[in-house]
């Protein structure tokens, strides 16, 4: 039988072949080491919440992706009029392997920092140029305009058909970029100890709790269905009674024989004969 913290070790297993990438991403967007390490623990302990009660249609790496880029583009944009120390460095010459064979990265060497930062969050990030501007302070028409150059220039240096695949190839080299361990990555363990701490504080329903509470829900919707079905039945029946009875309220009551007798006879005029 699993114990508790048996469950998260093993998360958290899942989550280590992916931890650099999640870093690297906070930290791009973030600028900050401090605020991107917050947001990674925050993206992690999100996903075992989530994983604790219903499963996604996004694939485990992909939530942890998805929930980074969230929280960290969030903080940012929260923390903008406080200007933290900026601390991204990346893609620059000497952090990236194999600098002076691959086209891109010799191409991003020569990019200044807001442009090494613009690559990162495009290609490393997946964020569309109105979200880059937002990040870098920049106008969208110039986050645009550096991509444009950015994949012309590298274009000329590819061969086969990675030529025809620019974009695609700037994702994978970025991703793989990502996924290498920084030298001054926050240390797993560390990380681990403190999801481990939030995680045991936080209030996750198990068991037979989490049935009952889901089967509560399956009542509610079905009363409040059947409360929408009654009420609309109301609103149609209401107008067809009252036209009924108008009809009934003017048509003619039928004339008996007794009130027959009692009508008023006409006078025949002189002339008028049989």
């Amino acid at each position: 039988m699993t114990t508790p913290q048996d469950d998260l070790r093993v998360y958290f297993a899942r989550v280590r072949p992916v931890y650099c990438e999640l870093f690297a991403i906070a930290h791009a967007i973030l600028g900050n080491y401090e605020l991107a390490e917050y947001a990674v623990q925050r993206a992690i302990l999100d996903g075992w919440q989530r994983s604790q009660h219903f499963t996604g249609k996004l694939g485990f790496r992909e939530a942890l992706r998805s929930d980074v880029k969230r929280i960290a583009y969030a903080e940012a944009l929260l923390r903008r009029n406080e200007r933290p120390e900026f601390t991204w460095n990346g893609l620059a010459p000497d952090a990236i392997d194999g600098a002076a064979d691959e086209p891109f990265a010799q191409l991003a060497a020569q990019e200044s920092p807001d442009g090494r930062r613009i690559l990162a969050l495009r290609y490393g990030c997946g964020f569309f140029p109105a979200a880059i501007a937002r990040l870098v302070e920049m106008p969208v028409g110039q986050v645009r305009q550096t991509l444009y150059r950015f994949e012309g220039r590298l274009r000329r240096r590819l061969r086969g058909s990675w030529r025809h695949k620019v974009e695609a190839y700037c994702f994978q080299t970025v991703r793989e970029e990502f996924a290498r361990p920084e030298s001054n990555l926050p240390d797993p363990g560390t990380v681990y100890r403190t999801f481990q701490v939030e995680a045991s504080q936080a209030v996750v329903p198990h068991g037979r709790l989490r049935k009952f509470l889901y089967c509560l829900a399956s009542v509610a919707l079905i009363a409040l269905m059947g409360a929408v079905f009654w009420l609309a039945a109301v609103l149609v029946q209401a107008p067809m009674l009252e036209d009924s009875e108008n009809t009934i309220a003017n048509t003619p009551a039928p004339v008996t024989a007794n009130q027959e007798s009692e009508l008023p006879t006409e006078q025949l005029r002189p002339d008028e004969s049989f």
